[in-house]
């Protein structure tokens, strides 16, 4: 799983808490208005406070008070979160940085808490930029300047469940660039951080679903760490603990379809932890549960090309097993479904190249399945000691 994937998990559990200020999260007035929209909306906030980051200067018109400084540093920001949805990149953090350049005056000038918690948020749209970029060490410099400022607001005041909120929010962000990284054990010490954090909060307000779902996501990450770290008993050990908040989410809202693919995920990683220990039959349990919930969303809405890819890779899952146990047939059946699954898609979005890449992926499976079957009943091939790249590959998968 991705950073950015990572956060996309993240942002809805502190909804907002992080980096999903994307089509999803944007007002819905935003995209559909487009270049119109921002044309009026830069033409505006350039007529009082110049153009870009270099042109925040105390002289400018917008240093006539405060409330018109913090209200052209959201404008910006705004208009930042507008261009990225759009996939300008560059554009998009020229506004950041015009707001950043707005907030960092601000606090200088008047360094009261709200203003230091958004000065916090400027550098972390920053980071999420360059971490769009491809520049990680870029986006981890952005979050760890946000996450000391949270510190400091979060060590003034314990009580405050906001600022304490906010530092488990920079501890994943920081937690999430130290794992793509390959620094495990720091990311996994951000991420137990950012658990004991949210862990009381729970406690104190279980009703609080935007701080379950942050749990509920904290301790995945805790089980993501252990895992990479070879630890496979503590990471099932907190998969189970983030398994258990988001059963009950799910529970609390059945209709909610972001909590139901939230437990298919949670279902395919117990799944992955427990084929990794070797239980193959425990590992198969989850692996049809994560199935079952991917196929009811894929039947939602066929149009939706990650719900219907879920459904795949889950399908996968169950083939992978049921080719580690022999039911080499079962696998078969599987597989195909699979392939049917993405050729579908494939058709529906020819310009996606990952669809065909697992529509290669998955004739292999089924191509190698064949054989195994061959060469069980006596035919010229021979069964293969492991199973197919593809059904190899989603069985190792974090992500689904």
């Amino acid at each position: 799983m991705t950073v950015g994937e990572r956060h996309d998990r993240a942002v809805d559990s502190h909804r907002p808490m992080c980096q999903r200020r994307s089509r999803q999260s944007l007002p819905d007035i935003f995209v559909p208005m487009g270049g119109e929209w921002i044309s009026k909306l830069g033409g505006r906030l350039r007529q009082t406070t110049g153009s870009g980051a270099a042109s925040a200067s105390r002289n400018s018109p917008a240093w006539a008070n405060r409330r018109s400084g913090r209200k052209h540093a959201q404008a910006a920001h705004n208009l930042g979160d507008v261009l990225r949805a759009r996939e300008d990149l560059a554009a998009a953090m020229v506004e950041y940085r015009f707001g950043l350049a707005l907030r960092e005056a601000l606090v200088a000038e008047s360094p009261l808490p709200e203003h230091q918690r958004e000065l916090a948020d400027s550098h972390n749209r920053i980071g999420d930029v360059k971490i769009a970029q491809g520049d990680l060490p870029g986006g981890l410099i952005a979050y760890r300047t946000a996450l000391a400022i949270t510190q400091q607001l979060a060590s003034s005041d314990p009580a405050n469940t906001t600022w304490q909120r906010d530092l488990a929010h920079g501890d994943q962000k920081v937690g999430d660039v130290l794992l793509e990284q390959g620094q495990l054990g720091p990311a996994l010490q951000h991420y137990e951080h950012g658990r004991d954090l949210l862990l009381p909060l729970v406690a104190r307000e279980p009703g609080n679903i935007g701080w379950s779902r942050g749990l509920s996501v904290m301790h995945e990450n805790v089980a993501d760490a252990h895992r990479m770290q070879g630890k496979i008993g503590e990471a099932l050990a907190a998969q189970h603990a983030a398994h258990e908040l988001t059963t009950q989410l799910a529970a609390t809202e059945p209709g909610n379809t972001v909590y139901r693919r939230d437990l298919s995920i949670s279902h395919s990683k117990l799944g992955n932890l427990r084929r990794a220990q070797g239980a193959l039959p425990a590992a198969l349990v989850h692996y049809r549960e994560a199935r079952a919930i991917a196929a009811s969303l894929a039947e939602l809405d066929r149009s939706n090309s990650d719900w219907q890819r879920g459904l795949a890779i889950t399908t996968e899952k169950v083939a992978s097993v049921l080719f580690a146990q022999r039911d080499f047939d079962g696998a078969l059946a599987a597989h195909r479904a699979a392939l049917a699954i993405r050729e579908a898609s494939a058709a529906a979005h020819p310009a996606d190249p990952g669809w065909r890449r697992d529509v290669a992926q998955s004739r292999a499976a089924v191509a190698e399945t064949t054989l195994a079957i061959t060469g069980q009943s006596g035919g010229p091939a021979k069964t293969p000691a492991r199973p197919p790249p593809a059904t190899l590959r989603h069985a190792t998968d974090a992500g689904n």
